[in-house]
């Protein structure tokens, strides 16, 4: 450990580093609504720029999480690790000088596995002593379905193919990034948490993540936050064959639009859990069978592994009954393109209604104006 690093053996670093699609934003949600709460805690977290409460002015902080700063940092962005290790470095002396005894850093960016995430995370554990990193996962089958639903679909590619591809590459790779995180913090400092109820304190996320980085919490803080919902998974399946829908994977404006037009929020956020039939959840969890009894035994064995990694069997073998619920499924879709269009048709009606009362008014006036002025005249 370097000299300046024994100053900052007072300050606990919680590093919650993902994995994506794990109840990330919940989480980020959650600490970025109570920033204030956790300053009369001692605890500070950074902005997107990665700076601080104590070494920034409020009005210039910019308060979300530093994905894009960790993203430069690691993804062959404009930022380097020296440049990095020197803010740590400040951001500690500062820190000290302000009685800071908790910083929580969240990105899902500190999950990735190269040259240059190993080269940062090696700067933070050399730079802080008392280290606890909280990596949640959950069971394969939903985070395929869940990424696809937010990212990939926007790429036009169709569930099955990336289903296909998921499994070639051995995506997502929870073991591979834990064993990283673990290389490099040691085994006491980390925690792997599965995101199911038997596994999570209070079968609540965010009470899990305040326990387990060590925040007192008030009974005024609302700890039942559910952010970053997917559209309907049908929806997304229209979606991806319209060709140059999105601009890219992280497009939002679509999303954005069926927010602002569509009030059956029921329907655009339904989370239908037959998407993936038994059989093929069997396929995936039985792929990845070997990474998830390792992780199970390493890192919770404190819950079975049939409680977090088997699948009851609900579906039914009926192919009259899968035929009727698809075309429910597809029927809700229908609902929701139905309900923009009717909305947009109405506004339309409302604008060309408003643009003729507006035309009276300003003829009416004009017919006055020239009265008007054929009696002052007279």
């Amino acid at each position: 450990m370097s000299t300046e690093s024994n100053q900052s053996n007072s300050i606990q670093l919680i590093v919650h580093s993902g994995h994506a699609k794990c109840g990330s934003s919940s989480i980020q949600k959650f600490i970025y609504s109570n920033i204030q709460y956790l300053k009369k805690l001692n605890t500070y977290i950074p902005d997107k720029n990665f700076r601080f409460l104590f070494d920034t002015k409020e009005s210039l902080l910019q308060w979300e999480d530093p994905l894009h700063y960790f993203g430069d940092l690691i993804f062959d962005g404009t930022r380097d690790v020296q440049e990095f290790e020197t803010r740590l470095k400040e951001i500690i002396e500062k820190a000290h000088q302000n009685n800071c005894k908790k910083i929580i850093i969240s990105s899902e960016n500190l999950g990735s596995l190269n040259a240059k995430s190993r080269k940062v995370h090696e700067a933070l554990a050399s730079h802080f002593k008392d280290i606890t990193i909280i990596y949640y996962i959950r069971t394969q089958d939903n985070w395929i379905v869940s990424s696809w639903q937010q990212w990939t679909h926007k790429e036009g590619e169709n569930f099955q193919d990336y289903l296909h591809r998921s499994l070639n590459s051995n995506s997502p790779d929870f073991l591979k990034i834990a064993e990283f995180l673990e290389e490099i913090y040691g085994k006491k400092s980390l925690m792997v948490v599965p995101l199911h109820k038997k596994a999570l304190i209070n079968q609540n996320l965010i009470d899990d993540f305040c326990e387990r980085a060590q925040i007192q919490l008030s009974e005024t803080i609302n700890t039942k936050i559910d952010a970053n919902k997917g559209l309907n998974l049908y929806l997304c399946d229209v979606l991806a064959r319209i060709p140059n829908v999105y601009e890219s994977r992280h497009d939002l404006y679509v999303k954005n639009l069926f927010n602002r037009y569509v009030s059956s929020k029921n329907l655009l956020y339904k989370n239908d859990k037959d998407f993936l039939d038994y059989e093929t959840r069997v396929q995936i969890l039985k792929h990845f069978e070997r990474d998830n009894r390792l992780l199970q035994q390493k890192y919770f064995d404190y819950v079975s592994y049939d409680d977090i990694f088997n699948i009851d069997n609900n579906s039914t073998d009926d192919s009259q009954q899968k035929l009727e619920d698809e075309i429910e499924n597809l029927k809700d879709v229908i609902a929701i393109q139905m309900e923009m269009i009717l909305t947009l048709l109405r506004r339309r009606d409302e604008e060309i209604r408003n643009s003729r009362i507006t035309y009276k008014l300003q003829k009416f006036k004009k017919q006055f104006y020239q009265k008007f002025q054929t009696i002052f005249k007279q």
